[in-house]
């Protein structure tokens, strides 16, 4: 008898259980956890691979987004060609070959030449925000560390949950920060949102804003793929096309 009371008591506790309202997600996930996680993220990470796309905005001008195939090796080797708008197009830098120099194909009309430039010449950091060295994964994630610490540090920086969304498909931690309203306090943006993967803790997608609230970047990582094992061939130029020259007419001489 005992037994069959209990278990209509078990049961209305189950179902109280299953049916009363769930804790929002924004009360039980803590931004700052989700920082001091991503600041881990990168540790064991020998290489990885993306698409990548890129958008920012120069002189005041929003530029086309860029897809770009992406392949990145530690202590640092680097492969762009990009998919669109510059078909074609490709880099490849190692660090401490070359000179410490970039090898480059610019793809279009000039797709049969190669150039050799330095990752902070003017030609190389045309219409970019950031040079070579400054790519991947791991420089964002220290520049963004950089910037929560001292904002932490000097309280002037708000931290704000954004709940969940998807990039690529895979659940990722949306969050904010807001920076001092000065651009002379030095940071690097006014405000910025960060959607760091559930999975890896990585920042798989950026934008930030300067401080006209306007958007400065928008960066996004799909089809990330971590420790695939890259070899050396992945990060070769390929050669450039040679030109195909029509043969020089010659006119039949008269007799």
């Amino acid at each position: 008898m005992l037994a069959i009371r209990i278990w209509p008591m078990l049961a209305l506790v189950l179902l109280g259980f299953l049916y009363c309202p769930s804790i929002a997600v924004s009360q039980t996930i803590d931004p700052h956890d989700i920082m001091q996680r991503m600041s881990r993220a990168y540790d064991g990470i020998r290489d990885y691979t993306a698409l990548f796309l890129k958008r920012e905005r120069i002189d005041g001008k929003l530029q086309d987004l860029e897809m770009i195939e992406l392949r990145f090796q530690e202590p640092f080797k680097l492969y762009m060609a990009w998919q669109t708008p510059y078909q074609g197009r490709a880099l490849t830098y190692i660090e401490g070959e070359n000179d410490n120099k970039m090898l480059v194909n610019p793809g279009g009309l000039l797709q049969f030449v190669r150039f050799s430039l330095a990752p902070d010449s003017a030609l190389a950091t045309r219409n970019a925000h950031h040079t070579v060295r400054q790519a991947g994964l791991r420089y964002t994630i220290n520049l963004l560390m950089r910037e929560y610490h001292r904002g932490m540090q000097y309280r002037q920086m708000q931290l704000h949950w954004r709940g969940v969304a998807e990039v690529d498909e895979r659940p990722a931690y949306h969050i904010e920060f807001v920076g001092p309203p000065d651009k002379g306090a030095g940071y690097y943006a006014y405000r910025g949102e960060i959607w760091v993967d559930q999975e890896y803790f990585l920042p798989t997608k950026l934008r930030i804003y300067d401080w006209d609230d306007q958007l400065y970047e928008d960066y996004e990582y799909r089809r990330l793929q971590i420790n695939p094992g890259l070899g050396p061939e992945a990060f070769v130029l390929p050669p450039p096309k040679p030109v195909d020259f029509p043969a020089p007419r010659v006119e039949a001489s008269g007799q």
